[in-house]
């Protein structure tokens, strides 16, 4: 396992050597995948985004800027969670990729919630599950397909995710369709105590779930989890510190680094949403569970994509799968917890073309990925589907 992946290591990655001055500061010279190299021209986006915006420009060029720089911060990010996740136990390993595993998609909605924008906040979490169930995991299985005609995978790993979903919406609905039935559609917005209250205790009882599912995939039936023999280390989350490119110290300012531009960039995007839905005309839905969900979710992407491509089917279903568990069991519980400490109270209540995204999207993934195997044309159905759910939400 340890020559595979050292020798996937070779084909993707090379010495990258950012000067005299940071090596003697992180004492070592970052090798990054080509993916993540190409992704570092996007960066341009930052001083791109801060200029137009101190000089009073374009919104659009603003908007644009931001989000572009987003991405290879997030992807960044990622890595650096993955080194030191290589370097953990167990249990610390697991509590590094559940806390940062996600961290882009956590840190613009904190930051969209504190300027008022809960709606958007809602939308981009709602969208951030459809994309990796939907889009990325439809994605990889073409990528995969293009090149093997049937692919397998664990059908435990995929049973229990897909069980966690349906808890997920599950707990997400209730407080939706009590709050429409007792108070009607055109109440949202002003949320009464008992919605509160229900609120809170369905988050609580979703991040448990959480817990039990790390105990699941950690503990007691890791096994399934580890994927094939040429998964990945980091991917496995087993602490094998001679399988790490960079050192710790490098990781945590790596993480440290991306986190503060990740937040200050974020404040720019969002900052100008309110002028784009303006000028194109579309809704605050739709900039979030589109536009702000692809730009958080950009490092699952490309993670998940490559390795379906490369023939490891079952490391793409996890991380796909994996990501849309974290959104709904952990994410979205913290930012309900987060958001009545901030002032913002985001209540768990979505709306109807947000649940009936969900439903859809839990309902299609019971059918196509339940069985274990997948093909191209699997792969196609997924992502006509997101099409479909994303063509009606730009048509509001």
């Amino acid at each position: 396992m340890v020559e595979a992946a050292e020798k996937d290591d070779e084909e993707l990655t090379e010495e990258f050597d950012l000067g005299e001055e940071i090596d003697e500061l992180v004492n070592t010279s970052l090798r990054l995948s080509r993916l993540e190299k190409a992704a570092l021209f996007l960066l341009i986006g930052a001083p791109i985004a801060i200029i137009a915006k101190m000089a009073g420009g374009s919104s659009l060029v603003i908007f644009i800027g931001a989000t572009a720089a987003i991405m290879p911060l997030a992807l960044l990010m990622g890595r650096a969670t993955e080194e030191l996740a290589i370097r953990s136990g167990p249990g610390l390993s697991a509590f590094l990729l559940a806390t940062f595993g996600n961290a882009t998609e956590l840190i613009i909605a904190i930051v969209a919630i504190n300027r008022g924008h809960i709606d958007l906040a809602r939308a981009s979490l709602v969208g951030s599950i459809i994309i990796n169930v939907l889009l990325v995991l439809g994605l990889s299985f073409l990528a995969g397909g293009y090149k093997f005609p049937v692919m397998n995978y664990s059908r435990i790993t995929a049973s229990a995710t897909i069980s966690m979903l349906t808890v997920s919406v599950v707990g997400v609905m209730l407080p939706s369709l009590y709050f429409y039935a007792t108070y009607g559609f055109e109440e949202i917005g002003h949320f009464p105590d008992e919605v509160v209250t229900m609120s809170l205790f369905v988050a609580a009882v979703l991040m448990g779930v959480y817990l039990l599912y790390m105990l699941f995939s950690m503990r007691t039936h890791k096994r399934y989890f580890d994927g094939q023999e040429d998964v990945p280390i980091e991917r496995t989350r087993k602490p094998e510190p001679d399988l790490a490119t960079w050192p710790t110290r490098t990781a945590i300012l790596m993480l440290a680094v991306t986190m503060v531009c990740v937040v200050g960039i974020a404040e720019l995007m969002i900052g100008e949403i309110e002028h784009i839905m303006e000028g194109a005309g579309v809704s605050e839905f739709f900039m979030g569970v589109v536009i702000i969900a692809l730009v958080g979710n950009a490092a699952e992407h490309s993670s998940a994509i490559l390795m379906a491509w490369r023939g490891r089917i079952e490391l793409s279903v996890q991380i796909a799968l994996g990501s849309s568990v974290q959104i709904a069991l952990l994410v979205i519980p913290m930012l309900v917890f987060i958001s009545l400490a901030i002032g913002n109270f985001m209540a768990l209540v979505f709306t109807p073309l947000g649940l009936i995204a969900m439903i859809a999207t839990l309902v299609i993934a019971i059918v196509i990925v339940l069985d274990g195997q997948a093909t191209w044309f699997d792969g196609a159905m997924l992502v006509a589907i997101f099409l479909l759910l994303a063509g009606i939400a730009f048509m509001l």
